[in-house]
């Protein structure tokens, strides 16, 4: 089904669309952060986290999670938590990664931790 189409019947359903805050306006204001030029060797989808998540781990840290994200879901697709060791004491971090439609339906991944959404 297109997009046009897609858009038609959800409307019918559920009326017009009132509001939407899309990932662009979300990266934009510093909700989410676009990683996506570093995460271009393990991912072909754009990806973004949540700005909690992404301070917690550090910009040092992103490729090195990012390997193990890729890793994590290639032994387990349906799997979409990975604990990630900081590197600080014993800090182990829990995080959730959700590939989604993006602000026009193409696959989007998003990193955050599991109380985000």
């Amino acid at each position: 089904m297109n997009m046009k189409k897609m858009e038609k019947t959800m409307n019918e359903i559920f009326g017009d669309l009132i509001y939407a805050y899309t990932r662009k306006q979300a990266i934009e204001d510093g909700v989410l952060v676009d990683i996506t030029e570093i995460a271009k060797p393990e991912f072909k989808v754009p990806v973004a986290m949540t700005i909690a998540s992404y301070e917690k781990i550090g910009t040092e840290k992103i490729r090195i999670m990012l390997k193990d994200l890729w890793r994590r879901i290639k032994v387990s697709p349906n799997e979409s938590i990975l604990m990630f060791h900081t590197g600080e004491k014993a800090d182990t971090v829990k995080l959730k990664s959700m590939i989604h439609g993006g602000d026009h339906g193409e696959p989007v991944l998003t990193i955050m931790f599991p109380n985000e959404d």
